[in-house]
């Protein structure tokens, strides 16, 4: 059995209370751990330098999953998006009940679609947004393991070849 899993993504925002509203209204995220400010050695040790950062920082959860926004103070670069072929995230991807709902309160709050329409994989409903600030964030309505499934039967030769467990006994590495 594995312990691992994904326990949360981390966005950096221009505006931490109006991250909050966005992220609340679109996905029905829920704050967990209200915005505090970090300032000095910790905050250096937490973003390894430079020297003098400070921001301010907010837990969301989102179903059974996390969401941390982070806000810089002025003195520091500002939020510049890039495209997704220069970025080291190229999105993130929030299971909604309804894309159309989540999309029109995207947009309502200064988010923009970067597809034209909603479309189809499979049986899912998806479409990406730039929410104010610029993060990608892909809206779906389907559980991940039915988009696996999907995909598989989509593209056959995708679905990874599965090894048999080692004898019992076998004494494990060398």
């Amino acid at each position: 059995m594995h312990d691992a899993g994904l326990h949360h993504v981390a966005l950096r925002v221009r505006d931490l209370e109006d991250a909050i509203s966005f992220y609340r209204h679109v996905v029905d995220a829920e704050p967990v751990v209200l915005p505090f400010a970090t300032s000095g050695p910790l905050a250096e040790l937490i973003m390894g330098g430079p020297p003098g950062v400070a921001f301010k920082t907010c837990m969301l959860r989102i179903g059974h999953d996390y969401l941390e926004l982070f806000e810089f103070e002025q003195t520091h670069e500002v939020v510049t998006p890039v495209h997704p072929s220069r970025g080291n995230i190229l999105h993130i991807c929030i299971r909604v009940t309804s894309v159309e709902g989540a999309l029109r309160r995207a947009e309502e709050l200064a988010g923009r679609r970067l597809w034209p329409d909603i479309q189809l994989w499979g049986d899912a409903r998806a479409i990406y947004v730039a929410d104010p600030d610029g993060n990608v964030i892909e809206l779906i309505d389907t559980p991940m393991p039915d988009v696996v499934r999907m995909t598989h039967h989509m593209f056959p030769r995708t679905e990874p070849a599965t090894e048999p467990p080692p004898p019992s006994g076998s004494g494990g590495s060398r």
